[in-house]
């Protein structure tokens, strides 16, 4: 059931980058996507995430701060197109 307060234009906006954001995962290489999914998604700690995948924490860190940054570098053009700069009660962006 769909909220009637809901401004249909940002519930657009919500699902395509919800979109985005799964393609955008599933492109990124395993290493580095296992790690994303494991930190980000399912909230496991460092040590957690490194037990898991057998390997030690430094490369848990570096792995989660390189996928979040092929992430970031992939959605911020889409995020440009759909979401240009709100502004707050002064006119400053938010």
């Amino acid at each position: 059931m769909t909220d009637w307060r809901e401004i249909p234009l940002e519930a657009l906006e919500r699902k395509e980058l919800r979109e985005a954001l799964r393609v955008a995962v599933a492109e990124l290489p395993d290493i580095y996507r296992q790690v994303f999914v494991l930190r980000d998604l399912e909230e496991q700690n460092i040590e957690e995430t490194a037990e898991v995948l057998g390997i030690n924490p430094g490369a848990v860190k570096v792995r989660l701060h390189r996928a979040r940054m092929m992430l970031q570098k992939r959605l911020v053009p889409f995020l440009k197109t759909i979401a240009p700069a709100r502004r707050g009660f002064f006119g400053r962006a938010l």
